[in-house]
């Protein structure tokens, strides 16, 4: 693959969408391609992206940086990256890949993106209200979904747990979804 995204970024230098799916890993099987190269997208998907989490987010937060235009942005880890033992290790686990991809995205300047769609699939949770809110403007927001995965590693997340309040709790930030912070959103996907 590797030559073939130098091939596009040579041959297609106004591309302006990305869509990239993987398999699971494979033992021996190479990391990611570098996406270094590319800038100006409006469109990016990575799936089941795998392996070498904190260099993915360095790579990804770099490429929305020099993608100020982005429209769509469309992420899920691998079903192995995204089952215990989590690369994060200690409390936070995996499921805090995305507030700190949101975080580093701020904090090597990236201003807050226009986004229409998010889909945020296997082992990418909204957690953090100031995190998403330094990778995003959620009043351009139309359309969200929040995918768990078969067998993901954490079922919870998306449902939640009754709290002894008889209230739901979810790790997922839902309430930076509500109308006063997406007044555009029109659709909201979530599936287990």
């Amino acid at each position: 693959m590797p030559n073939t995204l130098d091939l596009l970024h040579q041959s297609c230098r106004r591309l302006k969408g990305i869509h990239i799916y993987y398999a699971d890993p494979i033992p021996g099987r190479p990391r990611g391609p570098d996406l270094s190269g590319f800038r100006n997208l409006q469109y990016l998907t990575l799936h089941t992206f795998n392996d070498g989490l904190p260099a993915w987010m360095a790579q990804v937060a770099r490429l929305l940086l020099v993608s100020p235009d982005l429209k769509g942005l469309d992420l899920s880890v691998s079903r192995a990256t995204s089952s215990p033992p989590f690369e994060f290790n200690g409390k936070d686990g995996i499921g805090c890949f995305f507030d700190r991809l949101c975080d580093s995205y701020g904090a090597v300047g990236g201003k807050p993106l226009q986004l229409r769609s998010l889909r945020c699939g296997r082992g990418i949770y909204p957690k953090s209200h100031s995190s998403l809110a330094k990778l995003m403007d959620l009043a351009y927001l139309e359309e969200l979904e929040i995918t768990n995965g078969p067998k993901s590693w954490d079922r919870v997340s998306i449902f939640g747990i009754w709290s002894s309040d008889a209230k739901l709790r979810s790790s997922i930030e839902f309430d930076s979804f509500k109308p006063q912070h997406c007044p555009n959103l029109r659709r909201l996907s979530v599936s287990d």
